[in-house]
């Protein structure tokens, strides 16, 4: 996946809000919803800035209790369902 080798943010018309530790986002535009879990919502959280996928998972490492190489495949995952549905900026400029 080509997002893997570069910065990435999320769209910044993403609608978003905060329940306890979860996170809701909406697309007005698209007419979608996406609900995510604590470590997805951390994942849109680093979003908000220009982030690489080392750095995004080397952040994931230190707070989740996971193994690391469960927490690269989770992450890329999440990257990749977040890209199909058009929320991800690629090459964002930091």
């Amino acid at each position: 996946m080509a997002v893997c080798q570069t910065d990435t943010v999320h769209r910044a018309d993403i609608l978003s809000v905060e329940l306890d530790h979860d996170c809701i986002l909406v697309d007005i535009d698209a007419g979608k919803y996406l609900q995510l879990n604590p470590a997805g919502a951390e994942i849109w959280k680093a979003l908000a800035a220009p982030v690489s996928v080392h750095e995004l998972c080397q952040r994931l490492h230190a707070r989740f209790a996971a193994p690391p190489q469960t927490i690269d495949a989770d992450v890329i995952a999440f990257l990749e369902k977040l890209e199909a549905r058009g929320m991800l900026i690629r090459n964002a400029a930091p």
